[in-house]
């Protein structure tokens, strides 16, 4: 067929009820290739072809679907005289009972699938969108009663060059996504991979693929995340603006929250952190992620909680992301934040900058039983913080100098810091002293601690318990 296919009977009040709309073959439509609106009711749209047409190829606005969208294939979708269309799906106002899945969407000028305006579907699932402008699949003020599950989205650009956010694989905004986010494949996209804001609400971010995107791998901004951000692979995460010089993190959370576990994620080629908390963000546990070859910071936690256990990380090969930045390239930094258990077990390596900094006022309980091996500054640097209960148990090894105010200490506390007990540490192969605690304090407990090779062993300003020299 040439023409689309339309529920509005004759263009009058005649609206259909019932049936479906399958098998169809539409091409060079100016508009929409299946409309469906104005307070229609359809059982099913499934197994059309639409392609070489303009608007959106599927087209549902203030509608009801009481069924399912599968199976259909779309493509060479534009745009309208210029009004930001060109969409493979377009859902705005309308209830989806069933799942939208199955569906094969490339080459479209706008987004490969567009559900907004108080719009509510099942899941959403299994569908692949391939080249497209805008973003891949755009959710917004809308409601998601079912997964978003095993789509496959790739080559996704930007519709104008001033739209600084544009490009993302998964896009949600103001919206409710009732179950997970989980098992979809994202890449070569102009900017995130998963993006949700504004106040937008998702039980879990789980199992996702991410690879070759710009600004972040998975971006949360105002946003919950009611369950976890768990086993997501990131790799290949670059700018999408030259002009920005944080972008590029494996996982960002602003202003958000994760009410559970971050926890086995593998991040790598990351052209910012690995990880980064930030603007007054609550989080659970941050446990058994695997970042490596990112530049700023492995871990970067700046004015936020975390509530759980920092534990079980491995963070390797850090650098920094410009060479103006003095402090960039650490393992793990935390700067004007509240840390309500331990930071333990992790394994730091091969860091430009310090391997864990705590720092402008922040609190942890203890610091114990981490790795620590070469890296620049410091091993452990707590400054303007306070470590309430013990440094203890850490391995350090290899610490050399870095610029001009740090020769190369194991552990270094400055004398604006507290942190009383560094017991049963191993210490080797510093640049400079293996403890320097420069803090004028009472009640030290230095003691226990093994060192080998270091240039000087300890130096102290408090008094207390402390080992020999």
């Amino acid at each position: 067929a040439s023409e689309s296919v339309t529920t509005e009977a004759n263009r009058k009040n005649e609206y259909v009820t019932g049936g479906t709309v399958s098998g169809n073959t539409i091409t060079n439509f100016a508009s929409s290739g299946i409309s469906v609106n104005s307070g229609s009711t359809l059982t099913e749209i499934s197994g059309n072809n639409i392609s070489s047409g303009k608007g959106a190829a599927l087209y549902i606005s203030s509608s009801t679907i009481t069924g399912g969208v599968t199976g259909n294939t779309i493509s060479d979708v534009t745009d309208v005289s210029s009004k930001n269309l060109g969409h493979g799906i377009y859902v705005t106002a309308s209830t989806l009972t069933g799942a939208l899945s199955d569906n094969r969407i490339t080459n479209c000028t706008g987004y490969g699938i567009n559900i907004s305006a108080k719009s509510t579907t099942g899941d959403i699932s299994l569908n692949t969108i391939d080249t497209v402008k805008g973003d891949g699949l755009y959710i917004s003020s809308s409601t998601i009663g079912g997964v978003i599950d095993a789509n496959e989205i790739s080559n996704v650009l930007k519709y104008s060059s001033t739209m600084a956010y544009a490009g993302n694989g998964i896009y949600i905004t103001a919206s409710a996504c009732k179950k997970a986010i989980q098992k979809n494949t994202l890449r070569a996209c102009a900017c995130f991979g998963v993006s949700v804001s504004a106040k937008s609400t998702t039980v879990s971010i789980n199992s996702n693929t991410i690879d070759n995107v710009k600004g972040d791998g998975i971006y949360i901004s105002g946003a919950t995340v009611s369950g976890t951000i768990k086993g997501n692979t990131i790799s290949n995460v670059g700018k999408y603006s030259s002009k920005l010089t944080y972008a590029g993190n494996g996982i960002y959370i602003t202003a958000g929250k994760c009410t559970k576990a971050i926890q086995s994620n593998s991040i790598q080629n990351c052209t910012g952190f690995g990880m980064c908390v930030s603007s007054k963000s609550t989080v659970a546990a941050i446990s058994s992620n695997t970042i490596d070859n990112v530049k700023g910071d492995g871990l970067y936690i700046s004015g936020s909680t975390v509530k759980g256990l920092i534990s079980g990380n491995t963070i390797t090969n850090v650098k920094k992301y410009s060479s103006t930045n003095t402090y960039a390239g650490n393992g793990l930094y935390i700067t004007g934040s509240t840390c309500k258990k331990a930071v333990q077990s992790n394994t730091i390596k091969s860091c430009a900058c310090f391997g864990i900094t705590v720092s402008s006022s922040s609190k942890v309980p203890s610091i114990t039983s981490n790795t620590i091996t070469s890296v620049k500054g410091c091993g452990i640097y707590i400054t303007n913080s306070t470590v309430s209960g013990s440094i203890s148990k850490n391995k350090i090894t290899t610490v050399k100098k870095y610029g001009a105010n740090f020769a190369g200490e194991g552990i270094y506390v400055t004398s604006n810091a507290t942190a009383k007990t560094i017991t049963s540490n191993t210490i080797k192969k510093c640049s400079d002293y293996a403890i320097l605690n420069y803090a004028r304090q009472s009640g030290l407990k230095i003691t226990g601690n093994k060192f080998s090779g270091n240039k000087k062993k300890i130096y102290v300003n408090g008094t207390g318990t402390v080992q020999k020299k």
